[in-house]
């Protein structure tokens, strides 16, 4: 029996609904003019909290800007940036890093509906430089830069690339599909990826949607799922991939419109 996941009704319909307008206009920032505003730390502080599922966490602090650099050799592709948010997830928890991309975009999303910069980051920081202490059973994913964005690099800001969705179609082709699966399908294509990659496919058969991908994309795969979530409106379950190959997860609707 597939693994139910606690993404089910987590996150409440007035968020959905911030999500969904957010989406779109969300940008990554990597030049910053400051860190947020203490009323920004706290609505970031609060959203740290209330965008994580069981089995994630995350920590907000301070950092000097050369924790953005891969190594001490190379220079950083970020400046200006002196707060961040560092990801963790439980290892313990069953799809643990699914739910981390899940809970990550949930808060990605939130900072920019209060107007903060952020950027996924998952190589181009010292690690080992981290200052949050982890619990033995804890793995820290990735951190997330935060800080008010350059208005010249928003200003410079070239439209999103952004794959169509027949290309992450499993089959390479939407023929067929029913509205409610295209809407997902376009939600999931305003999510962020490593280089833009988008490495997830989806597939639909009945009232079901397949999320497919592979254990080195889980979390960004996570961050898609986020987008689909918000984009659902009618009664839907989530459910873990289970033994089928590179299944990630699926979500079934329990609805009449949901048929063809």
């Amino acid at each position: 029996m597939a693994e139910y996941l606690p993404v089910n009704g987590f996150y409440t319909d007035a968020q959905k609904r911030r999500f969904r307008e957010t989406a779109p206009k969300r940008r990554s920032c990597r030049r910053f003019s400051g860190p947020p505003s203490i009323a920004q730390w706290s609505a970031l502080c609060y959203a740290a909290q209330r965008c994580c599922i069981k089995g994630v966490r995350m920590v907000l602090g301070m950092c000097d800007p050369s924790f953005f650099r891969h190594s001490t050799l190379q220079p950083s592709i970020f400046t200006g940036v002196s707060r961040f948010a560092a990801l963790i997830a439980d290892t313990r928890c069953p799809n643990h890093t699914l739910l981390a991309g899940i809970s990550g975009e949930a808060f990605v999303l939130t900072a920019a509906d209060n107007g903060i910069g952020t950027c996924w980051v998952t190589h181009s920081y010292r690690q080992k430089d981290c200052p949050v202490t982890l619990e033995p059973y804890e793995k820290l994913l990735c951190v997330i830069a935060l800080g008010c964005a350059d208005r010249e690099e928003e200003a410079r800001a070239e439209p999103r690339k952004r794959r169509p969705i027949e290309r992450f179609a499993r089959n390479g082709s939407v023929t067929g599909w029913p509205e409610w699966a295209l809407q997902i399908a376009r939600a999931v294509r305003e999510a962020p990826s490593y280089a833009n990659g988008q490495p997830w496919q989806l597939s639909w058969a009945g009232n079901s949607l397949f999320f497919y991908g592979t254990d080195r994309y889980i979390l960004e795969n996570g961050i898609a799922v986020l987008h689909a979530e918000a984009a659902l409106d009618t009664r839907h379950e989530w459910t873990a991939g289970g033994n089928e190959r590179s299944l990630i997860t699926r979500v079934t609707l329990y609805h009449d419109d949901a048929f063809p």
